[in-house]
């Protein structure tokens, strides 16, 4: 396997070796596409045609948008791909699952220290 899909929404695979003019990938869900182009390691290669001004869909979530009308098997990087953020803006990261697991602080019993160092008591019996 030579390329990722990252998430099934994505229109785009990414190369995880170079990927010459003409080679053929199979994705799932949409079929074979053909490069056509030769694909950098690690760049993004159209899956189906976006047409200019569309999302650039990676990880299921808009990472930009196309600057011209992009066919499937094309090279995606910053010549035909330009973020859809503008000037200063305020973001907030509101997730729609959780992500991890919340975990319990962990704690032990003992105390703090004058010097900042972290102490137990010692009991015998």
């Amino acid at each position: 396997m030579n390329t990722i899909q990252i998430n099934p929404a994505d229109n785009v695979i990414v190369a995880l070796s170079p990927l010459a003019k003409g080679a053929a990938v199979e994705v799932p869900g949409v079929g074979e596409v053909v490069a056509a182009e030769d694909i950098p390691q690690g760049h993004k290669m159209a899956v189906r045609a976006i047409a200019a001004g569309e999302d650039v869909v990676k990880y299921g979530l808009p990472i930009g948008h196309v600057t011209k009308d992009i066919q499937p098997g094309q090279w995606l990087h910053t010549h035909n791909v330009k973020t859809n953020l503008s000037g200063e803006v305020e973001y907030t990261y509101n997730p729609t699952h959780s992500v991890v697991e919340p975990v319990e602080a962990e704690t032990f019993m003992g105390f703090r220290r004058a010097d900042g160092r972290a102490a137990t008591r010692n009991e015998l019996w």
